[in-house]
């Protein structure tokens, strides 16, 4: 278990398989967290897989009001800058 400031929101995330391996970042569902994920993330154990709760789910930060995408997107940037610097992954949607 591990948190990690992102823009002034604690951010609760996940880290398995092979840090050296490609990186993927798991992005959960509107209402979701994380351990959406976790079943797939396990067979991926040649890849270094980042999985996030977004701010105000699962074991993040909660704040009143809503989200932005926006803001969600440079949270999720800044994140990923921390946790997986200097590499680059694919984008899928």
């Amino acid at each position: 278990m591990a948190w990690i400031e992102a823009l002034d929101t604690a951010v609760y995330y996940e880290m398995s398989g092979s840090p050296v391996g490609r990186p993927v970042l798991f992005l959960h569902e509107l209402g979701g967290s994380q351990a959406s994920w976790s079943s797939l993330t396990e067979l991926l154990d040649d890849c270094h897989c980042v999985a996030i709760d977004f701010p105000g789910a699962g074991r993040s930060e909660k704040r009143r009001g809503n989200r932005s995408l926006g803001e969600l997107t440079n949270v999720t940037r800044a994140l990923m800058m921390q946790l997986v610097p200097d590499r680059r992954g694919e984008s899928a949607g």
